[in-house]
């Protein structure tokens, strides 16, 4: 309801002031006024100003004012679903058959708001124990070392227990303002109680001294305050499960970590161990070479034509090739140019080509941009910004391929790019950042 619809009640109905600003300013505020007449001081009208805490969807006010003269009561509903407070109320004051007491539509409006709040206590608690299950047969599952796909860590859905926890956190504040709510109605009646009588404040009334309606009141106040005691401490306990199964289910994840960790440790020995075991391999085929290796080479080199050994029947001789000269300086010369290349590979050719790849990749990484000039782009004449344009893309396309010309053209068209900027932007009056 707008606030000029309120203003009009509060000049028509004569409704406290306290009401509208509680209604626009205060959350969970609850208050009692009373009026007195200014001829005889008696007590004209008794109001009840209540900004209901948000229960869910259920969000709003009521004021009821009583006038002792007429006993008539004026009740104002505000927020969202007013039909169904309304049939709520008048179903459960029709119940009664008697004449509609103004703490009884009080009661009335905050049982619905306590029966919506039990409500959303039972949703919270069977979303509690669907978590329960899926967690505890996670856990089974880890523990036993058979992770199918419904147990998988993906499949907890800890957004959803996030907003339990969320939800219980507001059912906790919820409860809490129905406790001390319904203290202060039953307060409150007591109060009402002693001005419709005519009696002091002090002594207070005894429970014996109500009429019966009252009296029946009084027991409902009781009642409805030992029940919001008992949603809010089991709201609290669906908290306390509900972190225990964020717990849980951290656990079973760091589980999954610390398996997969141990998994990867494991393999990480086995390649160890295998590396080891490779290694003892390539020493025993090393040391193998070393031991066959000179008798192979001298057998190959007593294998060639250049040796030749006579079989006489007194003596054996070794007869050499008067060529063996030319096979010594071919293999010394190919042995030195071998150990030249090699050398020069190793020093030069491999470290620059590895330069050379990362260079690239830097190269592309970076995203070179045309130098920024300051200058009022609408007030150039079409030309001029042409030749501006052309000199900045010249100096950034000289900067881009001096790692292709040699060195001093990269500089000689560098330098050039730089005098048509400086020459471009004196002459249009620009400064280059």
């Amino acid at each position: 309801m707008e606030e000029d619809i309120f203003t009009w009640l509060l000049e028509e109905f004569k409704v406290h002031p306290k009401f509208v600003e509680s209604l626009y300013y205060f959350l969970g505020n609850f208050s009692t006024f009373v009026t007195y007449s200014k001829a005889d001081e008696s007590p004209e009208s008794f109001h009840i100003v209540v900004k209901v805490f948000p229960a869910g969807h259920l969000e709003g006010a009521f004021y009821i004012r009583y006038d002792f003269k007429t006993r008539k009561a004026l009740v104002i509903i505000a927020g969202n679903d007013l039909s169904g407070h309304i049939e709520y109320q008048i179903e459960q004051l029709s119940r009664l058959r008697e004449d509609w007491h103004p703490f009884g539509m009080a009661f009335c409006i905050i049982s619905r708001y306590y029966f919506y709040l039990e409500w959303q206590r039972g949703q919270l608690d069977h979303s509690v124990i669907m978590m329960e299950r899926v967690t505890g047969r996670g856990a089974i599952a880890y523990l036993e070392a058979n992770v199918t796909q419904p147990d998988n860590p993906d499949s907890f859905n800890l957004r959803n227990m996030h907003w339990i926890g969320g939800n219980q956190r507001n059912m906790i504040y919820a409860m809490e303002f129905q406790i001390r709510l319904t203290t202060f109605i039953y307060e409150a009646h007591i109060q009402f109680v002693t001005l419709s009588l005519g009696r002091s404040e002090h002594p207070p009334l005894s429970h014996q001294d109500l009429p019966i309606q009252d009296r029946s009141l009084q027991e409902a106040f009781k009642a409805h305050i030992v029940s919001c005691k008992g949603v809010f401490e089991d709201s609290r306990v669906i908290g306390e499960r509900a972190q225990s199964q964020l717990n849980a289910a951290d656990s079973i994840i760091n589980t999954l970590i610390a398996k997969q960790s141990q998994r990867i440790a494991d393999e990480s020995k086995t390649i160890a161990v295998e590396t080891r075991r490779d290694s003892t391999s390539m020493k025993t085929i090393a040391g193998l070479t070393m031991v066959y290796l000179p008798s192979t080479f001298i057998a190959t080199i007593f294998s060639t034509g250049f040796f030749r050994f006579t079989s006489d029947s007194s003596s054996a001789q070794l007869v050499v090739n008067n060529n063996i000269w030319k096979f010594i300086c071919i293999c010394l010369l190919f042995t030195i140019i071998t150990v030249v290349v090699w050398v020069y590979l190793n020093r030069y050719g491999v470290p620059k080509l590895i330069r050379h790849k990362e260079d690239g990749k830097k190269a592309t990484d970076l995203q070179v941009e045309p130098p920024v000039i300051l200058l009022d782009l609408p007030q150039i004449p079409g030309h001029r910004a042409r030749r501006l344009l052309e000199a900045v893309y010249s100096d950034d396309n000289s900067k881009n391929q001096v790692d292709k010309a040699p060195d001093r053209e990269a500089a000689d068209s560098s330098r050039a790019a730089e005098q048509n900027l400086e020459e471009g932007t004196k002459m249009m009056g620009g400064e280059i950042v």
